[in-house]
């Protein structure tokens, strides 16, 4: 089951937010913790060290009174305080119940073998407490000792039991906050997540459903581009392509269409041919050889036309061309020497500009079949004169073919290229012309990554330019 982008974007918000939020939750409640305890067992170090000062003084000058600073100091940090001696009796204790009994507790033996103890433990109850033993010593140095006692040795323990109840409360204040505080980000997150979620989703449904619209047959499908530069940009990408298909589809119908006409009409002539020879096979030789010449006409000119069909759909397929070395000034040459007999018949003087040798990467009969295409063109309406030049140019190579024939009509000259059109029905039809010769070679051509385009003025003649790019690599 395939999960919409409109829930997973927030869902990815949520996941992302509880991993983050959780690992520095966790992180920050163990900082926290190992924070406030270390605290608490810092200060309990320092009032131990404090307190055995103050013991080793009462307990070396009989004048003090040991078990009223126990209180003092047990008041002072809210914890219980004991003094002990070296065998583990009670001196004094703020809560007045262990005096003058044996206090065992795990940490006592080292702590009278002069270790200061630190150990937190839990009660069944789970009460957390946290204890410091502390070696009292008599030290030689401090003032007021009587010189009986000098010299250093232990003389007892401070013992200091501290609740860390607080401690623990506040850290479960805390990670209460911070949960409440998860959940909230957490809450911010879906709904930004859901926002923008729709945001992005609501333009990409309505492009599906203009697809599907489009799908069905709605050639005029559009989709309105909105949200995001992203999402936007791919709104408007689909309404090229969809106009571009449709565009191409109704070049596609309006193909079929005019390769039908384009058809019937050697069909017709085919036919209308042919039924007088079944009809009467007594027909005149002379007629019926004049019959048979003017179906040989119809069938060559039907198999023009096939042939051009075919060369155009091998182009629209995209069909691979057949890149090799190959020379467009000799290719020119012979494209004029083959149109020879055709100039001749029209009375046009074909002059040429070609130099020796331009060699250049490419298709060689594709490249032959749209120069001969154009230059056929300009035999074909030219009143008198055709001119035909080849050069090479900084981007490559640059073919120029001039005639001073009637020229191009303004309206007429951005159609020019277009698969049977024809500029005059009646005097292309008289050409034998299919209609499909300059529309061949503008394939040709952008199939080469050149440009083909006229200069014209209607009465002056016209000037078609073929630019040819020099190829930067040797196609494999």
């Amino acid at each position: 089951m395939r999960i919409s982008l409109r829930l997973r974007l927030p869902l990815t918000y949520l996941l992302v937010i509880a991993m983050a939020v959780g690992g520095s939750g966790l992180i920050m409640s163990q900082f926290l913790r190992e924070h406030f305890l270390s605290e608490r067992r810092a200060a309990l170090l320092i009032q131990s060290s404090i307190i055995a000062n103050s013991a080793r003084e009462a307990m070396l000058d009989p004048g003090l009174d040991l078990g009223r600073m126990t209180r003092t100091f047990a008041e002072q940090l809210r914890a219980r305080v004991i003094i002990l001696d070296t065998s583990g009796l009670v001196l004094a204790d703020a809560f007045d119940e262990l005096t003058g009994h044996a206090h065992a507790h795990p940490a006592l033996p080292r702590s009278l073998q002069g270790k200061t103890e630190v150990m937190e433990r839990r009660s069944p109850a789970g009460q957390a407490t946290l204890y410091v033993l502390a070696p009292i010593y008599r030290d030689h140095q401090s003032e007021g000792v009587p010189t009986e006692f000098a010299g250093r040795a232990q003389i007892g323990v401070v013992f200091i039991a501290s609740s860390l109840d607080d401690v623990y409360a506040s850290l479960d204040l805390l990670e209460r906050r911070l949960v409440v505080g998860s959940a909230a980000v957490a809450f911010i997150a879906a709904s930004m997540g859901l926002g923008l979620a729709s945001s992005i989703t609501a333009p990409l449904l309505a492009l599906t459903q203009v697809a599907g619209r489009m799908s069905d047959g709605e050639e005029t499908a559009k989709v309105y581009p909105s949200g995001d530069q992203e999402v936007y940009e791919l709104g408007a990408a689909f309404n090229q392509m969809s106009s571009r298909v449709r565009a191409l589809e109704q070049a596609r119908m309006r193909f079929i269409s005019d390769a039908s006409h384009e058809m019937r009409a050697p069909l017709a002539a085919m036919k209308a041919l042919v039924d007088p020879l079944v009809a009467d096979p007594r027909i005149n030789a002379d007629i019926r050889q004049e019959l048979l010449l003017d179906l040989t006409r119809e069938i060559d000119r039907l198999s023009t036309l096939v042939a051009d069909l075919l060369q155009l759909a091998r182009l629209d397929s995209r069909m691979a061309l057949v890149r090799e070395p190959c020379d467009i000034a000799n290719l020119t040459r012979r494209v004029v020497a083959s149109l020879a007999a055709l100039a001749k018949t029209k009375r046009v003087s074909v002059t040429t500009n070609v130099p020796k040798g331009l060699p250049y990467v490419g298709d060689a009969a594709a490249l032959h079949r749209a120069i001969f295409n154009i230059v056929d063109n300009a035999i074909k309406f030219a009143d008198s004169a055709v001119h035909i030049a080849l050069s090479s140019t900084p981007e490559g190579l640059l073919l120029s073919v001039v005639d001073d024939g009637p020229g191009i009509p303004s309206e007429a000259k951005g159609r020019i290229f277009e698969r049977f059109y024809r500029v005059d029905e009646s005097r292309t039809r008289a050409t034998g012309g299919s209609g499909l010769g300059l529309a061949i070679a503008y394939e040709v051509v952008q199939a080469h990554g050149g440009s083909i385009r006229v200069e014209t003025a209607h009465g002056h003649g016209a000037t078609f330019l073929l630019s040819l790019p020099t190829p930067t690599t040797h196609p494999a």
